[in-house]
């Protein structure tokens, strides 16, 4: 799971082990990806969406609007 740092490009995560390259990086154990979504919003982390990853999926259902 990819994740991109636009507020921390060179972001290092140490209890993670996860340190953000150009703002980015890759993940692949789910506890440490959850972590990363926790993290306080003024680091500027999210996850990122891929091609793989419709936007309407990142949206929480409340928020989703059916396809017209």
């Amino acid at each position: 799971m990819k994740f991109t740092s636009t507020r921390f490009p060179q972001l290092v995560v140490n209890d993670l082990d996860a340190a953000f390259v150009d703002g980015e990086v890759d993940v692949t154990d789910k506890a440490t990806a959850d972590t990363l979504k926790s993290l306080p919003a003024a680091l500027g982390v999210r996850q990122a969406a891929g091609p793989q990853t419709p936007v309407a999926l990142l949206l929480s259902p409340e928020k989703r609007r059916p396809y017209t």
